[in-house]
C-alpha cells in the first residue's frame, strides 16, 4: 500500500483459523491499521461501547505501526458504515473481518486448499491458502505462501508472526480490484 493513500477491505473465510489469521496478514501488510471484528473473537472495546461512551484518545488514530483491533459489537449495518467511514480519516488502512451479513463493501474471499479436496480452475477470484500437504495449482487471485504452524499459532496467540513472506504476499491483495 502507498504511503499516504487510505483503503477499506473486508475480508471473509469460511475456515474459522483462515477468518482469524487473515485480518492479521492483510492489516501487517500496510504500515498500520485497525481490524474492525463483525464476528467477535477478538476481544476489544467495541464500535458500540465507543457509540454509546465516546472514544478514547488513543482509538481516534494509530499510536503506532502495526494493527489495532476492535470489536464491531451490536451496531447496525449503517451504524458500522458510518464509524468505518469516521475512523478511515485517522487510520491509514481499515479490515473488516466480514460476517457476510452487515458489511457491503469490498470483501476479499479466502479460501484453504487442502490436500485431497478437488478445486475447480474455474473458481471465483479469491486469496488461497495452501495447506502443508496440498498440491499447488494456479487459482485466480493470490496464492499464498504456506504459513508454518507456529506463525499461525502465534497470531491466534496475539502475536506477531515471523512469516515475513506471508505477511508481504497480502501487499498485493490491497491492490486488487475486490467486488
Amino acid at each position: 500500500m502507498r504511503s499516504g493513500r487510505r483503503q477499506i477491505l473486508g475480508l471473509r473465510s469460511e475456515d474459522p483459523v483462515l477468518n482469524l489469521i487473515g485480518p492479521i496478514g492483510l492489516g501487517l501488510a500496510t504500515e498500520s491499521a485497525l481490524i474492525v471484528d463483525l464476528v467477535g473473537d477478538f476481544p476489544s472495546r467495541s464500535l458500540a461501547e465507543i457509540r454509546d461512551e465516546g472514544p478514547r484518545l488513543d482509538e481516534l488514530s494509530p499510536g503506532r505501526r502495526g494493527v489495532a483491533t476492535i470489536a464491531a459489537g451490536p451496531v447496525t449495518a449503517t451504524e458500522l458504515s458510518e464509524a468505518i467511514e469516521t475512523m478511515i480519516s485517522s487510520w491509514p488502512a481499515i479490515v473488516i473481518r466480514s460476517d457476510g451479513l452487515r458489511w457491503t463493501g469490498p470483501t476479499v474471499p479466502y479460501r484453504g486448499v487442502y490436500p485431497g479436496i478437488r478445486i475447480s480452475q474455474d473458481a471465483a477470484p479469491a486469496v488461497w491458502q495452501i495447506a502443508p500437504g496440498a498440491g499447488y495449482k494456479k487459482f485466480h487471485g493470490v496464492v499464498m505462501p504456506r504459513i508454518s504452524h507456529r506463525s499461525t499459532l502465534s497470531m491466534l496467540n496475539g502475536r506477531i508472526p515471523r512469516a515475513q513472506s506471508w505477511v508481504a504476499a497480502w501487499r498485493g491483495v490491497w491492490g486488487m480490484p475486490w467486488a
